[in-house]
């Protein structure tokens, strides 16, 4: 898992101590940032087997940045499975999420289980 890392991009602080411990607790390696641009340039500097997005934030929301990675010049960072978390995902809008680049789909707040099950079944699809 130490070889692993998770770009947690969300801009609550509350949010980022719950992953991060969350993460932490499993043994994953991971990097926080607080908006959609600051995981850009992080993903232009670092590489990143999955990537959990606030869609909500302020710079660059989720959704902005989720379309310039899929749409990246480099195509290891263009296919990374990214995971939507916000509170505004609903029924409706999760079909739209899907079909803007997000792999899924998580709503808030997080149930840990369900965070852990999700992370597990995207980074088997990468390794």
């Amino acid at each position: 898992m130490l070889n692993t890392k998770i770009l947690v991009a969300d801009d609550t602080v509350t949010m980022r101590l719950i992953v991060s411990q969350l993460l932490k607790g499993w043994n994953y390696d991971y990097t926080i940032v607080a908006d959609g641009l600051e995981a850009l340039k992080k993903l232009n500097t670092e590489r990143f087997d999955l990537i959990l997005m606030d869609l909500d934030m302020p710079v660059m929301d989720g959704i902005t940045a989720t379309k310039k990675i899929r749409n990246h010049t480099d195509e290891n960072t263009r296919n990374i499975p990214i995971i939507a978390i916000s509170f505004s995902i609903t029924r409706e809008n999760r079909a739209e999420l899907l079909a803007l680049g997000m792999n899924d789909c998580l709503s808030k707040p997080i149930n840990p289980a369900i965070l852990k099950t999700k992370i597990e079944q995207y980074l088997k699809k990468v390794g």
